[in-house]
């Protein structure tokens, strides 16, 4: 429907396919990868290539990833993939899985024999640094962190602590052994280091330079999980791929891939990054837009890198600044501070405005682990970020958090022995454990989408969280859409996903710009009222308060840093 509540004939569509959740995408991209000629090329922030394949093309050449690459590689399609590393001290197990991947990839290539195509495997830690000078009063945080490194070694049983030395090639030179036979370490005082503060978290594929596989989900069994969400609360996963046939915007993206290494490292005479729009939005089709960070000049002095681009964040202020009737987003976090204020200033230009926001109800490490400084520090811009929304949108906002329509199982089941009994800031021996891995009696489903929409001229599918560290630091990717019957087409999903048992009066409500806000929120509230098995919907109000409990400010601290 249009705006206005009448139907319109719609232009040209672009060539694309919305996947909802790893069930819908994983196989996609399997069977786009066995549709290859020529070259596959990949960067993803995770990919294990144990994960198992999901469609029926895909399980007739075998069981894993590895073997679904050895198919194409062996049958002369060639393979380039980016896979990032992470800070070893700040991140050691990230770090370690990064090599993992590394190991796979050498045995892929064997696996492929002799005569297969040509496969190159990256694991690309930022070159970002935090500089010497600041470093210096980071001293004692970094040392911290490299002593939890060494303990995270140790804690494992002696027959695995040398094979996670053996994957983790950047941090065995800050361990030192004290015991040949156990494999026990302890920090290398003597050895230099300074932290990594910036990662490579886009997750795209190009095929053939035709075809595009782009979004939030990453690849491995973590991630898996259908638009049910019948699974334990800390097994979900909600996320939003988009698959296109369209040459000329998959030629960007490999582009992209191709270069994004040499840009983000500063090299001399590199073309600048692609997806730099202007501040203000395109007016058709589709554009790929990027966030790049690289070294600052003023690296010695400099917390933060030297923003190289900032088109997500860019074509997110370009359309705010047009929106009328509705924005829409999804995100695994809300902390932009810059967004928020945009946002809000919007609603005051603009009384007619409303926002529709959905997260989850808690961060991942909050919800199922025992959260930390970065965990508190983030909760409390996110709380801050959402608070200015409020006051600036009123009652045209609605923030919204998905459970599950079913009664939670045991504690230790849904959020697992790491996060039972952890603050949370919801005060966990008052709700059996579960904390905010429960929101009104049901299992919280676990938001990683990133998926924006403005009335019905725009819609951006990404990398990008809405935080700092994606808008301005981390190399991210995504797709700006323009095309109305894309943007329509993303809007219908979206409510037939949460909403799986709409009625079709209620389904047009929910839809259309001018009356979605209030029928989101009438439903949800409704159904925060009922029992779980008893819900229309998988939305519930999202809980604010929780949030501004366990948030903590950390003075001094960038808010890119989470």
């Amino acid at each position: 429907m249009s705006a206005a509540g009448q139907s319109a004939p719609l232009p040209d569509v672009s060539d694309c396919k919305l996947l909802l959740t790893a069930a819908e995408a994983f196989p996609a991209l399997e069977r786009a990868i066995l549709a290859a000629h020529e070259r596959v090329v990949l960067s993803f922030r995770v990919i294990d290539l144990a994960t198992r394949l999901r469609s029926d093309e895909g399980r007739a050449i075998g069981e894993t990833w590895a073997d679904l690459l050895a198919d194409a590689l062996s049958r002369g399609v060639s393979i380039r993939l980016v896979v990032a590393d992470f800070d070893p001290i700040g991140a050691p197990e990230l770090h370690r899985m990064s090599w993992h991947t590394i190991r796979q990839c050498a045995a892929v290539r064997e696996m492929a024999g002799d005569e297969a195509a040509p496969f190159e495997a990256i694991a690309a830690l930022h070159p970002a640094r935090i500089g010497k000078v600041l470093g210096i009063f980071l001293w004692a945080v970094a040392a911290t962190k490299l002593h939890q490194a060494a303990g995270i070694v140790n804690h494992r049983p002696e027959a695995a602590r040398e094979r996670f030395l053996s994957e983790a090639p950047r941090l065995r030179t800050h361990l030192v052994k004290t015991d040949s036979e156990t494999h026990k370490v302890r920090p290398n005082w003597w050895q230099r280091f300074s932290l990594a503060p910036v990662t490579h978290h886009q997750k795209l594929a190009v095929i053939d330079g035709k075809r595009l596989f782009i979004g939030g989900l990453d690849l491995d069994e973590r991630r898996w999980d259908t638009p049910e969400h019948s699974r334990m609360a800390q097994d979900t996963w909600h996320d939003i791929q988009m698959l296109f046939d369209e040459p000329a915007l998959a030629a960007q993206a490999e582009r992209h891939v191709d270069l994004f290494l040499d840009q983000t490292a500063g090299k001399p005479g590199c073309p600048p990054p692609l997806g730099q729009p202007e501040m203000r939005p395109a007016t058709e089709g589709l554009r790929f837009i990027t966030t790049l960070s690289r070294p600052s000049p003023m690296k010695v002095l400099r917390f933060a890198p030297e923003t190289a681009s900032r088109g997500i964040y860019a074509a997110h202020i370009a359309r705010t600044a047009q929106a009328k009737h509705l924005i829409y987003l999804e995100s695994q976090f809300f902390r932009d501070t810059h967004l928020a204020r945009a946002l809000a200033a919007r609603a005051a230009a603009e009384p007619g405005l409303n926002c529709l926001l959905v997260l989850p109800a808690a961060p991942e490490e909050v919800a199922f682990n025992s959260g930390g400084t970065d965990a508190r520090y983030g909760e409390y811009l996110q709380a801050r970020a959402l608070r200015k929304l409020r006051r600036a949108f009123g009652e045209r906002l609605f923030i919204a958090s998905p459970a599950q329509r079913r009664r939670p199982e045991s504690p230790s089941d849904e959020v697992g022995e790491a996060g039972v009994g952890e603050p949370d800031g919801t005060g966990r021996e008052k709700h059996g454990g579960l904390g905010r891995a429960a929101l009104f009696g049901a299992p919280v489903i676990y938001v990683h989408a990133k998926l924006s929409v403005f009335d019905e001229a725009a819609a951006i599918v990404s990398s990008a969280n809405l935080n700092g560290r994606s808008m301005k630091w981390d190399s991210e990717a995504g797709v700006e859409m323009t095309h109305r019957g894309d943007v329509e087409m993303i809007r219908e999903r979206v409510v037939d996903h949460w909403f799986p048992d709409a009625t079709e009066a209620q389904r047009d409500r929910l839809i259309d710009p001018l009356t979605a806000r209030e029928a989101w929120e009438n439903i949800a509230r409704s159904d925060a009222a009922r029992s779980p098995e008893d819900r229309q919907s998988f939305l519930l109000p999202f809980d604010l308060r929780s949030t501004a409990r366990f948030g903590h400010q950390v003075p001094g601290i960038p808010e890119q840093m989470v």
